[in-house]
């Protein structure tokens, strides 16, 4: 039943469009639809202003006109650096495939380095030239030398220091059977305090 009601509709709707279509191509305007309270009230207040000239509001100015035809714009693209480039734009896979060498300090030491940072190595050396030539390496020196602040490179020198390695003496020590030995076999001294009771 569906599919015949469907069937019907379709003719139904199709019965007689061109005439239909006729009709509305004929009428000589759209009609409007209806505007909202509020923008009637702005409408007619801009109408009621004295000020307000509809034909000069709906005509071309032609000064205004000649003046934009006057402008014009000239763009330049800026220079854009390399490092700051998309992704896609750089090479996405690395150059070099091989795996890196086990470091000194165990992580890769950065290339470039910001100015006011100093890294690991840096500064165990400035504070080995520090503890060797004092008056050589001052505070001056090294912030000039390492792009530090005065502040901060004082800082370091009076609160960071490079680790001592003490060694301890070799002595020669005893066997631990020696050790064993001599705990249980009585001492001098105390076969001394036996024969006097």
């Amino acid at each position: 039943m569906g599919k015949v009601m469907s069937r019907m509709n379709r003719y139904w709707y199709r019965f007689n469009a061109e005439n239909r279509a006729q009709r509305v191509i004929s009428e000589e305007k759209p009609v409007v639809a209806p505007r909202h309270p509020s923008s009637l009230k702005g409408i007619e207040q801009i109408l009621s202003d004295e000020s307000y000239d509809k034909e000069k509001a709906m005509n071309k100015d032609v000064v205004l006109n000649e003046y934009l035809k006057k402008v014009f714009v000239v763009s330049h693209d800026p220079v854009v650096d390399q490092r700051f480039k998309k992704p896609s734009e750089q090479v996405r896979l690395p150059t070099e495939r091989s795996t890196p060498d086990s470091t000194e300090l165990g992580y890769i030491e950065p290339i470039n380095v910001p100015k006011g940072k100093v890294t690991l190595k840096q500064l165990m050396e400035l504070l080995a030239q520090h503890r060797e030539h004092p008056e050589v390496y001052n505070v001056e020196r090294i912030s000039d030398q390492y792009r530090i602040s005065t502040e901060n490179a004082k800082n370091i020198l009076e609160y960071l220091g490079v680790f001592n390695i003490y060694m301890k003496e070799q002595t020669p020590t005893l066997s631990t059977s020696a050790k064993i030995l001599g705990y249980f076999q009585p001492s001098k001294s105390n076969t001394k305090a036996l024969d006097d009771k």
